[in-house]
């Protein structure tokens, strides 16, 4: 079991990683078990199911453990439960599925236990080759906001192919989104100046929830607009400026406005 700690007042207690592995090792009991910190947010339980006294109830373990951990003032913990092996060298496997589990939090659900039900095994009916951002890079290009959230909005709930799918695949997703729009907007303005330097993967990975990684994209997308927008319209001023520069250097010449063209 992975117990996950997340803050949501003040004050802190110093270290409450240690007051949840006293929780922990009250509820387990006479059980065969080892309790650790795994870091400063998480506590792994690593218990045998098989007791003198009949097999062992994970999910009922983790119960009577977040009823207890429930007490604990301004904290929410949840719990991601693991599969279970046979052998002991398997645990890595098991720690990792009670991660996956976890990682479905993203949904924001009135849920704190998780275990293997909360997995999507349906593959998704869509994928990276069936997006089309020229609706988005039109709408960025025009610095149109309302058609930008209105595209995010869409995107968004096209990935919601099942309630929750696998967070790995809204991630990946949108991480794909993003970087194929910077990509696509960087061919189109041709300019030596970086004006995305946002690591996608980087933000996306550190969001917690999925309302969160749509609201930034969104926001970024509305950055993007408004950068592009300065940006042409400070070259279509240096472009006239330029412009009005060759014109007055050669007023003695007979220049014409191929001439004026070619020079900018």
């Amino acid at each position: 079991l992975v117990f996950s700690i997340q803050q949501t007042g003040e004050p802190a207690l110093p270290d409450i990683t240690s007051e949840v592995q006293e929780i922990i090792t009250e509820e387990a009991g006479p059980l065969r078990f080892a309790v650790w910190e795994s870091n400063p947010a998480q506590v792994i339980l690593l218990v045998h199911t098989d007791s003198a006294a009949g097999p062992v109830s994970v999910q009922e373990l983790a119960k009577s453990c977040l009823k207890q951990l429930k007490k604990l003032e301004n904290y929410r913990i949840t719990i991601g439960i693991g599969s279970k092996e046979q052998e002991l060298i398997n645990a890595s496997r098991s720690y990792s599925k009670a991660l996956t589990t976890l990682s479905y939090q993203i949904y924001e659900k009135n849920q704190d236990i998780y275990d293997e039900s909360v997995i999507c095994s349906l593959a998704p009916d869509i994928s990276t080759s069936s997006i089309d951002i020229s609706e988005l890079i039109s709408a960025i290009r025009r610095n149109d906001v309302n058609l930008i959230k209105a595209y995010c909005n869409n995107y968004f709930k096209s990935l919601l192919y099942v309630p929750m799918p696998p967070p790995s695949f809204i991630r990946g997703m949108c991480i794909y989104l993003i970087t194929d729009v910077q990509n696509t907007l960087r061919k189109q303005i041709q300019n030596d100046i970086n004006l995305f330097t946002e690591l996608p993967y980087v933000t996306i990975n550190q969001m917690s929830t999925f309302r969160q990684i749509e609201e930034w994209t969104t926001g970024l997308f509305s950055q993007y607009a408004d950068l592009i927008y300065q940006y042409l319209q400070e070259r279509k001023d240096s472009i006239i400026l330029d412009a009005k520069q060759f014109i007055h250097d050669n007023l003695n010449k007979k220049i014409q406005a191929e001439d004026v063209a070619a020079h900018v």
